[in-house]
């Protein structure tokens, strides 16, 4: 998989320094200045505006060779992710470095396929405990997208246009959706900002698929997307190691049916979750024969065949 790297604000020097460090040591190098993710992000806007601006740290984890069938113990595809403010963001930031530096040390970054493993059992469930108060003491909202990849090719393959004709997607657009309404419902009405991990399973993509989003947004969404969404590595942006946990969870309960990590992921159920429902088949085909048929118009096509090659229709 193609890996990116995305250099925000006035922050190149910061950056290189970080790439230029032996790897075992980047979680100790990142933000070792007094510049946080958080405002990186915003550099430029007003330190009493950015701080009140919502963050979500998106992060996908899904293992791309376990998603071909009914038998696959991969077959649910999960997109999860934590929202707050910067200013918690970056309160989340120092705590979770402290964390991660201190014994047992964790090197190159938080990942919890790999934390998962750790043959101390005891030692690493202390860890994750921290990890998770860390989340909960900072997030505001957490949230969830999933899609189970046989209901969406028996239901929705092959009725929307090749562009878009991706369980994938189905899962991105409604995450996007159903953060957008929570916001609106809440009465934010500036601007949030979107941070996807990298190494999202659908790469290049999503930033594509970012504007056709946007493009069938209803108009109270539109106001608070931003015009383009933000990559990031999950070594220099912590909030997407959060989510990494998160989305690791989900997946490892509903596709392998374990309960090793439910204690886990119940103390992160005690952050207030933006509704979000489950992509049912009976969700699906009403997305396509509802929603997609009624906001993908002729001149939509028209305009996505001109920005992206776009030849198929619905």
């Amino acid at each position: 998989m193609q890996k990116a790297r995305f250099v925000v604000g006035p922050c190149m020097v910061f950056l290189e320094v970080r790439r230029n460090a032996p790897r075992n040591e980047r979680n100790a190098v990142v933000c070792k200045s007094q510049i946080e993710w958080g405002s990186v992000l915003f550099a430029g806007l007003p330190p009493d505006e950015a701080s009140e601006r919502r963050i979500l740290a998106l992060q996908a984890y899904i293992d791309e060779s376990g998603t071909g069938g009914k038998n696959s113990p991969e077959n649910i595809f999960v997109l999860s992710g934590f929202v707050t403010n910067v200013r918690e963001w970056n309160r989340f930031s120092s705590e979770w470095r402290d964390c991660l530096n201190s014994a047992p040390k964790i090197y190159g970054g938080f990942h919890m396929n790999k934390w998962a493993k750790q043959y101390d059992a005891e030692k690493r469930d202390e860890k994750l405990a921290i990890l998770a108060r860390i989340i909960t003491d900072h997030a505001e909202g957490s949230i969830d997208s999933i899609i189970d990849n046989d209901d969406y090719k028996q239901i929705a393959a092959g009725m929307v246009p090749r562009e878009i004709d991706s369980p994938y997607f189905f899962a991105f657009h409604h995450l996007i959706a159903r953060f957008c309404d929570d916001c609106v419902h809440r009465g934010i009405t500036e601007r949030v900002k979107i941070a996807f991990d990298t190494n999202l399973i659908f790469g290049l993509k999503a930033k594509k698929w970012y504007q056709i989003v946007r493009d069938i947004a209803p108009i109270s969404h539109r106001r608070i997307l931003p015009v383009e969404p933000t990559f990031e590595d999950d070594l220099d942006a912590l909030p997407l190691q959060a989510a990494d946990m998160l989305a690791y969870l989900r997946t490892h309960r509903l596709n392998r049916h374990k309960k090793e990590f439910q204690w886990l992921e119940q103390q992160l159920d005690g952050i207030r979750h933006i509704p979000c429902q489950v992509l049912t088949a009976n969700r699906i085909a009403n997305i396509v024969k509802g929603q997609y048929q009624n906001q993908i118009t002729p001149r939509l096509l028209i305009k996505w065949r001109d920005r992206f090659g776009l030849i198929d229709g619905v």
